[in-house]
């Protein structure tokens, strides 16, 4: 019968509201309400992001909040808005700034990315998975405008120029995904292991 019983409680912060975390670092505040039954809460109201900052797994740069809010109004799953702009370098050593949206309920987040100068999104990603674009690989084969060099010649695999940023990508990937586990019972300081075009690398390390 207490399952029964109607929740109508008012929620207001005392101190500052705050997520710290290995991917986010952020401070919030907001007014929420807790609504339905004792066997069937409902948060209602929201949540605005002050500052902060916050990463996203296996890609460069942490993203500086410029906006941001979660609203427990528009469904049963609490509904996020994030905006945040980070800068990288390019192998010319010129800085890129790259902005981030996320925006969906929490369980399908879709996201959004542009940059200036304007990349599209796929060279966007793989600039910030390897710090090179798509277009900086394809330069580099075909010969470099800005230092007159190139690579590309009848015998030259053109493969072999994506194996760096792919072992980059595949390394932090499975880095994150099997090292803990396997560190815990191994007690090795470093396990990485790299896919490439035609090979694979494993980097084991005990200190």
């Amino acid at each position: 019968w207490m399952g029964k019983m109607v929740l109508d409680l008012s929620i207001l912060n005392s101190g500052d509201l705050e997520v710290e975390n290995n991917i986010a670092d952020l401070s919030l505040d907001g007014v929420l309400a807790l609504k339905g039954t004792l066997s069937k809460p409902r948060m209602t109201g929201a949540v605005n992001v002050n500052y902060g900052s916050f990463k996203i797994p296996f890609l460069k740069g942490t993203y500086e909040v410029f906006d941001g809010t979660v609203n427990f109004d528009k469904g049963p799953i609490p509904f996020l808005k994030l905006s945040g702009n980070t800068t990288v370098e390019n192998i010319y050593g010129e800085e890129v700034l790259v902005t981030l949206n996320l925006e969906g309920p929490l369980d399908k987040i879709r996201f959004s990315i542009k940059s200036f100068p304007e990349l599209d999104q796929g060279e966007i990603l793989m600039l910030l998975a390897s710090g090179r674009t798509t277009s900086d690989l394809r330069r580099l084969y075909h010969g470099d405008p800005r230092g007159g060099t190139g690579t590309s010649s009848s015998s030259y695999n053109p493969v072999y120029l994506y194996d760096e940023p792919i072992k980059q990508i595949t390394g932090d990937f499975f880095s994150e995904l099997i090292s803990s586990p396997i560190k815990m019972v191994t007690k090795l300081d470093l396990i990485r292991f790299e896919l490439g075009s035609d090979s694979f690398q494993l980097k084991l390390s005990k200190k």
